[in-house]
């Protein structure tokens, strides 16, 4: 890259990023970076390896049958491990590039966890179904957060509420 081209490159990420105005620098932004995709990035292979006990794999087996399919050997869970690449990519580079936040953004092993031992193992439904209930439940929110009912109900919660709900998340994580 030319010197010219470079650093008008460098300026952009200083401005855009606001790098100095946060104290900050980009070698700092470029090692937090890596620091944060190494610490989420067993999550990568986890969360297939959690679903396909749900029975998202190639034989459509639930829980203790699917032990011996992985990424390797069954094409519906490397679709799986694909999946949560993407995923996590792309919430990830639109939080960085459009909200201008430092947050990386993945799909969660807990909720993974949830769906496939509670309802998919112990309720009984399938998978099918339970990403039938997730996606009807992602259109009731946008549609709850469109029209500021989303809001209103904040608005509604005490403080202490607030306060005290913020406070279990971050000791739930």
């Amino acid at each position: 890259m030319e010197t010219a081209k470079k650093a008008k490159f460098i300026n952009y990420l200083y401005s855009h990023f606001k790098l100095k105005e946060n104290n900050t620098n980009i070698k700092t932004e470029i090692l937090a970076g890596l620091t944060t995709y190494i610490t989420m990035a067993y999550a990568l292979l986890v969360i297939p390896n959690i679903l396909k006990f749900a029975g998202i794999n190639s034989s459509g087996v639930v829980g203790d049958a699917a032990e011996q399919l992985s990424i390797l050997n069954d094409p519906v869970i490397a679709s799986l491990f694909t999946a949560t690449c993407i995923a996590s990519a792309i919430g990830t580079l639109i939080m960085a590039l459009y909200a201008n936040l430092p947050f990386a953004l993945a799909p969660a092993i807990g909720l993974a966890a949830f769906f496939t031992y509670n309802v998919c193992m112990t309720m009984g439904y399938t998978w099918q179904q339970g990403l039938a209930a997730i996606f009807i439940s992602g259109l009731l929110f946008i549609a709850i957060t469109l029209t500021s009912i989303r809001q209103k109900i904040i608005e509604c919660l005490p403080e202490n509420i607030k306060i005290a709900i913020t406070g279990g998340i971050g000791l739930f994580v």
